[in-house]
């Protein structure tokens, strides 16, 4: 006969077999967690004693596994193996658990291989790069018995003043979905037995907050939702077969995301076609009671969460507790719990769980050493890079340069290179926490975490831990003199990082004055915990250079010696002063001192686009390039501000290089289409210029005239050519009419007929190539989006 645990049995049969067993207590275990390190005994190891109050009908997952600290693999792995031996030995039916941990640009675990972060990535505009990336990190995970990343970030960023902004792949849901679709291709594998389950989050519209406030109120109507930012997550969940969402904290109309089954079963799941399990951000069940006030009390906090859709409770098993009381009063229907159960133990069969629990502890080793994507991650982060502007002064030619003055806080830090989710800056984090106190409460953690700006450990410790998990990281000034040759290279650090002092600056401008170029490293901290002004919880009103950095940054560029400035930040800041040139670095982890250093000697030409619109100034904010006609620099009656441009600084896909490229040759074929068709748009690349380069190529769509408003400028594909100086290229790109897709006014997913505007070119703002196409027909009511973007085809001409 068999039963679930018969491996040739089908998994929706092993699932209805298994849950009909379950008692409800035993099902209530499975849609919630156990933080990882409170398993640990005091040798360090997994305590049963410890693990069997927590989880004495089993439990559904295991939160955070590096926050144990076991810093060797082996010993991971065998922590792992521990908590699936107690539960499949020690439990009455032995379901394992799903073990979590974050893996925005790499698993955030010290011995793994480290990316820069989600933003640079973006900014590499060159998806096949974070596939490479997260199928690494795949095989990592599953070495040590970790089977679910809280990862990718899909939040579509338009407002700056977010702290999270580096977590994200931009401002356009185009370019998001790209990035979001390989990432989830490499993570989950060709087989979910062999992969790691990605969670798409944080679903929805978490980044556009009132005041840019961390998971304060949406104001947004269902057609920009729908449009907007739930694309992203319908790429992924349509594309690359997404297994699991995590819900935001936000509430959207009055309705926190996390208690609206109009956003999670109806918009989530019945619109999108969604059929994976939900989690909950961390506490975020909880915030249906104490923040956002809609529930009178934990167990209708709980009723209200799974009745809206949230499978499983983050990050312990807390409110759900109340569920059994809820089915007793019959103030849950006992279904919900089944459906819910049973998405997650769907996931489990999927993973292999049952069959293969536990990982090879002797081998999980070679999956980290000898550094495995080393070359990777530098190759990643030497093309996020983004020239913002050159009068000439780059590349610098030691030949040319007796002395070079190295300026800013960042030039010499190896922290200041990192973002949040990091080994790094969760290593601080763990720090700083220690540093308060092993008896602080959870209001001290969450002071240390999101109230603090004040240093909470040294500089210099931090700067050794740092050291300790990335030995050949060297800082940006030690990787200057190296590249500098017989130059002469002198630093000072010019101000703090965020203290508003001038002390500093009179040594800074003397340094300045003798040299024959300056180089100023500055930017903000990206993290958790002390200086950090960007990252979780980490807003900001001005996005200028923090403390003194922008009045340093005026007076060396006042003194006449052609200045540098290599900004590094995980979103876009405001720069009021002119620079010779700027080199936007973002947050690029340990290998972006080398990767700078090389791009300034011209040893690396730099090639990446902004994935974010830079604005002028904070009061501009939000600011994109998809905004709609009549809107931003399409305003037509009041085309701009009293004092700036309406347009931005640094538009979306801008981007610079050592060497010039040429686009000719439009063409599209054919221009009359039906409504279900493709058509083809194809140009030539021609590098013109002195050296070998990239450039990326940025197709934008424009509806001229439809029943509702259009973006000016729809991107709708995109992609990033290497040619060897007096090279050329063609790109083709298979674009289909259903990119055009619109909810109309009655809310019908339709394709409309009329005309539409081709446009080609290196930037949002710089698109010389125009032609056209007329949709012949219209589709109403169509029943899903897709493609979302148009592939690409490169020929070597």
């Amino acid at each position: 006969m068999g039963d679930y645990r018969d491996a040739s049995w089908e998994v929706e049969a092993r699932v209805d077999d298994l849950l009909g067993r379950m008692t409800i207590e035993e099902k209530i275990a499975q849609l919630g967690a156990v933080f990882a390190h409170r398993l640990l005994g005091p040798d360090r190891s997994i305590a049963a004693d410890r693990l069997a109050p927590l989880a004495p009908h089993g439990i559904g997952q295991v939160a955070g596994a590096s926050t144990m600290g076991l810093k060797d693999p082996a010993a991971l792995a065998r922590a792992t193996n521990a908590i699936q031996r107690f539960l499949i030995d020690e439990t009455r039916l032995g379901i394992p658990a799903i073990v979590h941990n974050e893996a925005l640009c790499g698993l955030m675990y010290a011995p793994a291989a480290s990316f820069p972060t989600a933003i640079n990535l973006a900014a590499s505009w060159q998806p096949e790069l974070v596939y490479r990336m997260t199928d690494l990190t795949r095989r990592q995970m599953r070495a040590v018995g970790i089977q679910q990343a809280l990862s990718p970030v899909l939040d579509v960023a338009r407002d700056p003043r977010w702290g999270r902004v580096h977590e994200t792949y931009g401002e356009n849901p185009i370019l998001c979905a790209a990035f979001g679709v390989a990432f989830v291709e490499g993570l989950q594998g060709d087989d979910l037995r062999s992969g790691v389950v990605a969670t798409g989050k944080h679903f929805l519209a978490y980044g556009l907050s009132e005041g840019a406030i961390n998971q304060a109120a949406v104001h947004l109507g269902p057609r920009e939702l729908y449009e907007v930012f739930a694309l992203p997550f319908e790429a992924a969940i349509r594309d690359a077969e997404l297994v699991s969402i995590m819900s935001s904290y936000n509430e959207i109309d009055g309705v926190p995301v996390s208690a609206s089954p109009e956003v999670l079963n109806g918009l989530l799941r019945q619109e999108l076609g969604f059929g994976g399990f939900v989690v909950a951000d961390y506490e975020a069940v909880t915030h249906n009671l104490d923040v956002h006030r809609v529930a009178v009390d934990e167990r209708d906090a709980a009723v209200q969460a799974l009745a809206a859709g949230v499978d499983v409770e983050l990050p312990e098993l807390a409110l759900y507790r109340h569920l059994a009381e809820a089915v007793d009063s019959d103030t849950v229907d006992p279904s919900l719990l089944d459906v819910a159960v049973a998405r997650t133990l769907d996931a489990k069969f999927r993973l292999g769980l049952f069959d293969r629990p536990l990982c090879d502890e002797a081998g999980a080793t070679r999956a980290f050493v000898p550094n495995p994507g080393e070359e990777l991650a530098r190759e990643t982060t030497e093309r996020s890079l983004v020239l913002l502007e050159n009068d000439g002064v780059l590349p610098l030619s030691p030949a040319s340069s007796s002395r070079i003055a190295v300026i800013g806080p960042f030039a010499d830090s190896l922290r200041l290179m990192f973002a949040a989710y990091t080994s790094v800056a969760a290593d601080e984090l763990g720090r700083s926490i220690a540093a308060a106190g092993s008896n602080a409460d959870d209001d001290a953690v969450g002071d240390i975490i999101f109230a603090s700006r004040e240093r909470t450990i040294p500089d210099a410790e931090v700067e050794r831990a740092v050291q300790r998990i990335h030995p050949k990281m060297r800082t940006l000034l030690a990787e200057l003199q190296t590249r500098a040759g017989s130059c002469e290279v002198d630093f000072a650090p010019g101000c703090p990082l965020l203290d508003r002092s001038d002390e500093g600056i009179a040594t800074a401008l003397s340094l300045a004055g003798r040299a024959d170029v300056v180089i100023c490293a500055l930017g903000e901290k990206t993290g958790w915990v002390g200086q950090a002004t960007g990252g979780e919880g980490r807003d900001r009103s001005d996005l200028a250079l923090p403390g003194s950095q922008s009045e340093l940054l005026r007076r060396i560029c006042a003194c006449g010696t052609p200045t540098v400035l290599v900004l590094f930040s995980g979103r876009p800041l405001t720069i009021s002063s002119q620079p010779n040139a700027v080199l936007w670095a973002g947050a690029p982890g340990a290998h972006g001192p080398a990767a700078v250093g090389d791009t300034l000697f011209g040893l690396a030409n730099p090639g990446g686009k902004l994935p974010v619109s830079f604005p002028r100034a904070s009061g501009q904010a939000p600011v994109h390039a998809s905004h709609k006609v009549g809107s931003g620099d399409d305003a037509r009656s009041f085309p701009a501000y009293v004092d700036a441009p309406a347009g931005p600084r640094y538009p979306f896909g801008h981007g610079l290089s050592y060497t010039r490229f040429d686009l000719s040759d439009l063409d599209i074929q054919p221009n009359v289409v039906l409504p279900d068709e493709t058509f083809e748009v194809a140009v030539t690349v021609e590098n013109r210029g002195p050296s070998a380069g990239s450039e990326v190529v940025q197709l934008y769509l424009h509806d001229r005239h439809a029943s509702v408003t259009r973006p000016v400028r729809q991107l709708a594909g995109f992609a990033r050519v290497d040619i060897e100086a007096g090279g050329r290229r063609r790109v083709r790109f298979d674009v289909a009419v259903a990119q055009l897709a619109l909810l109309d006014r009655q809310y019908r997913l339709v394709i409309e007929p009329g005309a539409v505007d081709v446009m080609v070119g290196t930037s949002s703002d710089k698109l010389p190539l125009r032609g056209e196409i007329v949709v012949d027909g219209d589709l109403v009511g169509l029943e899903a989006r897709g493609p979302f973007y148009a592939e690409a085809v490169i020929e070597e001409l």
